[in-house]
């Protein structure tokens, strides 16, 4: 499991937004765990990595809408799962 709070997130103030990422990934056993960003333009950049296989980590004020955050087994690159922001509609 890999969830964003909040969600769906609010981008009528502001294009970029912070968003709180958690993740509980103990289930699929991975030796060592990699969180990973992708933006629209498909390009992904390393965001965190760790041998904890549940926690939670504060982004910086640059999640936008459509950002995937994407979890990796690092050893065998295999994807475990990953969640994509939902922008919240705007009155």
């Amino acid at each position: 499991r890999i969830a964003i709070t909040p969600d769906p997130v609010s981008f009528c103030d502001a294009a970029r937004q912070t968003v709180e990422v958690e993740w509980d990934l103990a289930a699929a056993e991975p030796k060592h765990l990699q969180l990973w960003i992708e933006g629209k333009s498909g390009n992904r950049k390393l965001w965190v990595e760790t041998k904890t296989l549940a926690g939670n980590k504060r982004s910086g004020n640059w999640v936008t809408a459509d950002t995937r955050f994407i979890a990796l087994d690092a050893h065998g690159k295999r994807v475990l799962n990953s969640v994509t922001v939902q922008p919240a509609p705007c009155s």
